[in-house]
């Protein structure tokens, strides 16, 4: 799997889809910063401005600027694979 540089995961430690996209980028060796936003509130405020208003969970950065809002593992294949 093609490698798009350092993906931001913003979510929650008791947040599943958040976990289970943690364990999809470790297991195909995919870099990222995984940003907890009960740990960091401006990085909870910067989620709320992303999602219009609400801080929707998990959300991905990628290095080009693509957001991508509670994505599930076929959205972020397609989006890795280009």
């Amino acid at each position: 799997m093609k490698t798009p540089g350092t993906i931001i995961l913003y979510g929650r430690h008791d947040c599943r889809d958040c976990q289970s996209i943690k364990n999809f980028l470790d297991v195909h060796g995919i870099p990222y910063l995984y940003i907890d936003i009960d740990e960091h509130p401006s990085a909870a405020l910067e989620v709320t401005n992303q999602t219009n208003g609400y801080q929707k969970i998990p959300l991905l950065v990628f290095p080009d600027k693509t957001v991508l809002i509670e994505p599930n593992i076929e959205e972020i294949e397609e989006k890795i694979k280009g």
